[in-house]
């Protein structure tokens, strides 16, 4: 095909899972990690455990400045989770060929995922041979940016994916000892839960929130003050 795969590179689960994949088949491929608003401790893990990821991005400012000095003060949210195009899948870096750690079981969303998706069939018949007959049965034409979609652990569980880290001996993301999943420190698509946690655990976090929305919102943050014990 001529492209040189490109791996999403998180440092959750999934991820590390494909890089490993990725290694064992001893094909050619690049980890690229997109970083926008993770914690400190994958930051670290990914640093110490995977070197050899290239980390990138184009927005240069962190998170709160960004939504600052970008988007007038306006927070992310799940109608416009603009953090994503910002930093994730930034239109910039649309690689040729993209290997991804999605799986059908993480939400509804992705429940119609396959195993390869290109951005259109003249695609899929130019490589017939090298998909084979596996892959014609089990790829689509889905109109993405990426010429190329592979998705190795689409169809795999939970229990797959860490029976896989453990029979390897993969390290493990030490955000795991706290949290069922691994990104960014709040998100607008993650659940109510997942983020109160967050702010909970750093709530420094919920002043640069009020900072970054100029002073607005401040009534709906003493909520989380209240419960943490923060309100003045």
């Amino acid at each position: 095909m001529g492209f040189i795969p490109v791996l999403g590179f998180s440092g959750g689960k999934d991820s590390i899972v494909c890089y490993d994949l990725c290694k064992r088949a001893g094909i050619e491929f690049r980890a690229v990690f997109n970083h926008c608003f993770e914690s400190a401790e994958t930051l670290k893990f990914i640093r110490e455990q995977y070197p050899a990821v290239e980390w990138r991005r184009e927005v240069k400012q962190g998170f709160f400045e960004n939504v600052r000095s970008n988007h007038n003060g306006m927070l992310p949210s799940v109608e416009s989770s603009y953090c994503c195009e910002d930093y994730k899948h930034n239109r910039k870096y649309v690689d040729d060929a993209a290997v991804l750690g999605v799986r059908r079981a993480e939400s509804a969303k992705r429940a119609g995922r396959t195993v390869l998706e290109t951005k259109n069939k003249t695609t899929l018949k130019r490589n017939r041979e090298t998909i084979g007959e596996y892959f014609s049965a089990h790829c689509v034409s889905s109109g993405a940016p990426n010429e190329i979609l592979l998705m190795p652990i689409v169809d795999w569980s939970d229990e797959d994916v860490w029976g896989y880290i453990h029979r390897y001996n993969l390290p493990i993301n030490p955000e795991y000892k706290t949290a069922r999943r691994v990104g960014c420190i709040i998100c607008p698509k993650a659940n109510f839960t997942s983020n109160y946690r967050a702010l909970m655990r750093w709530p420094k976090l919920i002043d640069c929130v009020i900072k970054a929305r100029g002073g607005a919102g401040r009534n709906r943050l003493d909520y989380y003050r209240r419960r943490r014990g923060l309100h003045r």
